[in-house]
């Protein structure tokens, strides 16, 4: 049981955060430790106790019981067992009896005064934005909103110890003007609502933005994020069907023992000069950071 100067410290991190969070002990019982104010908002709950009283106190009594696994089995079954995690979805009944839908981040962790424990990180499935955080053409984040919440994604990994699981993808929509100029900016603006359809179907658990008229970014899980990178840029290639106006993108694989080192700011600036790098090869879609393209940007601006 954990003394309540512990819960207080532990909400003054936790309730800051975006999205439900939920500690639960890694051992049989799954006993829950500590759910956030943004998951007991997810469950129609007032407070702590109506949320236990919900639940029973567990994960268990957190899901639909026909669809409960273990979390231990999620993680074999789902995810990556050799690095204790796992990216999956479950139904829940809210306290006022609505049915919802999670799509939750499993890492199993070591945390000071609590041991070994489950962090879930939970976000609802049509997740709802506070208003201006949104950009109006496609309804992704603007630059300010996202920059914010990608800090404090990265603050939290430094915490539940979760670096190196994502990776910055920037994208760049090139020779978009031709495009106005040859269909007209209302035809602009459709296609770059269909590029930001293409990227939610892709990437459904990321953290996605309009960063201005033809660049995108984002935060990927960094399983699999290549293919696909690769194929929403042939989605959307094949979309346009016109060779001089791609989608190009650039993938930062941050380094996890010098998680320290980046800002948001700065792991999408390696990602952005990953992108510029193949802008003029016909050939190539996307790339990835290399320090070598730092020091030929460098020696170029000098």
């Amino acid at each position: 049981m954990l003394d309540e100067k512990t819960i207080e410290e532990l909400h003054s991190y936790y309730d800051r955060l975006p999205g439900g969070i939920c500690l639960v002990k890694a051992d049989d019982s799954e006993e829950i430790l500590l759910a956030n104010a943004e998951l007991l908002n997810y469950y129609q709950c007032a407070n702590w106790q109506e949320f236990k009283e919900l639940t029973g106190g567990t994960y268990r009594g957190m899901v639909e019981a026909s669809d409960y696994i273990p979390l231990k089995d999620i993680v074999r079954v789902k995810g990556q067992p050799e690095a204790n995690y796992a990216y999956f979805q479950f139904p829940y009944r809210t306290r006022e009896g609505h049915f919802n839908k999670g799509n939750a981040l499993l890492i199993r962790t070591t945390q000071k005064g609590l041991g070994d424990i489950w962090s879930i990180n939970v976000m609802k499935s049509k997740y709802s934005r506070a208003p201006g955080e949104t950009e109006n053409i496609t309804g992704l984040l603007g630059g300010t909103a996202f920059y914010k919440r990608v800090n404090e994604h990265i603050q939290m990994e430094k915490i539940d110890g979760t670096g190196g699981l994502y990776c910055p993808v920037y994208f760049n929509l090139t020779n978009f003007k031709l495009y106005n100029s040859n269909y007209g900016i209302e035809q602009g603006d459709e296609l770059l609502r269909k590029v930001a359809d293409v990227l939610r179907a892709h990437f459904p658990y990321s953290i996605i933005a309009h960063l201005n008229a033809d660049n995108f970014a984002l935060v990927a899980p960094r399983d699999g994020v290549i293919e696909q990178v690769e194929a929403v840029c042939r989605e959307v290639d094949e979309m346009i069907d016109n060779f001089s106006i791609t989608l190009k993108a650039g993938v930062f694989f941050r380094d996890p023992d010098n998680l320290s080192e980046y800002t948001a700011n700065s792991a999408f600036d390696m990602a952005k000069i990953a992108c510029d790098s193949i802008k003029g090869d016909a050939s190539r879609s996307w790339a990835t950071y290399t320090e070598t393209m730092g020091k030929n940007l460098s020696a170029a601006r000098k």
